[in-house]
């Protein structure tokens, strides 16, 4: 994380970083652009909000590879029309990818929140007022969550470790 951290905002050690009390990270300056970050085997991502924190720009960002989320873990935390939606798909890879997208927007909002899983979405409810958008890269779903709709821009860095 921290070559992308490097890389995309020129954070160079964790001086710069803060955790909250449930483990987002986020920058330390107060005015600056909330971000978010995941990683799944060998992806990361980075979520950088246009706004400052402190004017309501948080953030929140997943990724998971598709066919590696257990079907008994999102059963427990999706809504029965997220079940449903899910248990609507055609065929097993169909199945899959829906099942990514609904944990992974699940996780962003999470995130976005600053609560992780310190809350349960199916007892607790999901905390309103996020939109969420989904992509497919490679084999992996990633959601971004944002109290404006999120636009997802994919930019490739290729690290080399010495």
């Amino acid at each position: 994380m921290g070559l992308l951290l490097r890389d995309a905002l020129g954070v160079f050690d964790d001086t710069r970083l803060v955790r909250s009390a449930f483990g987002k990270i986020e920058l330390a300056d107060g005015e600056a652009p909330s971000i978010s970050i995941s990683h799944g085997g060998s992806v990361a991502v980075l979520a950088v909000s246009d706004v400052a924190r402190s004017v309501g720009g948080p953030i929140g960002v997943d990724i998971e590879a598709i066919d590696e989320i257990a079907p008994v873990a999102v059963e427990r935390m999706v809504s029965d029309d997220e079940r449903a939606w899910i248990n609507a798909a055609p065929n097993l890879q169909e199945r899959n990818l829906r099942l990514s997208q609904t944990w992974t927007r699940i996780e962003a909002i999470l995130k976005a929140e600053g609560v992780g899983f310190s809350i349960d979405p199916r007892k607790d409810g999901m905390p309103g007022g996020w939109n969420a958008s989904s992509v497919t890269y490679g084999r992996c779903a990633i959601s971004c969550a944002a109290r404006s709709m999120p636009r997802i821009v994919v930019k490739e860095h290729a690290f080399r470790v010495a």
